[in-house]
């Protein structure tokens, strides 16, 4: 079952057996990420890593990058440019595959900037990287995800 939940709020979950039937129950509850959705987009902080797990991410409203038609679990991130010029992304060390897609613009008007699925300049094998010029005091969106919908641990 799934449901959207409000923070803070105390959710009662009854659980039973179909028709009576008993025996061992095991229930678990998990959330996604609160940076899911491009409206929860965590900030990142020039030249500091940060690392978080996908496996609880969704694809709901993430678009689908260009280099990557098989793309799911994303999470979103921005970046605003300290000054302009050359920026370097990359979820190096991260232990899936992943696809990495910068945009400018605001949630729901995104234009694609860059994209990077596999060996990108810095990163080798399944890990993304890339390039991307930047303007200083230009907010930017990142979605990090995992290529085919896989996920894991995320550091980018």
């Amino acid at each position: 079952m799934r449901f959207s939940a409000t923070a803070g709020v105390s959710y009662h979950i009854l659980a039973g057996g179909y028709n009576s039937y008993t025996g061992n129950l095991s229930i678990v509850a998990t959330s996604s990420p609160s940076n899911d959705q491009c409206a929860g987009a965590v900030a990142l902080i020039d030249g500091v890593p940060f690392t978080m797990s996908t496996t609880n991410a969704t694809s709901t409203g993430d678009p689908t990058p260009s280099c990557a038609a098989k793309f799911g679990k994303g999470v979103w991130f921005t970046y605003t440019a300290p000054a302009s010029g050359d920026v370097i992304a990359s979820t190096c060390g991260s232990d899936f595959d992943t696809v990495l897609t910068v945009y400018s613009g605001t949630c729901g008007a995104l234009t694609e900037l860059a994209c990077n699925d596999d060996n990108g300049p810095i990163c080798a094998a399944t890990n993304a990287s890339m390039h991307f010029s930047a303007t200083a005091g230009v907010t930017y969106h990142i979605l990090a995800g995992g290529y085919n919908s896989y996920s894991g641990n995320l550091s980018i």
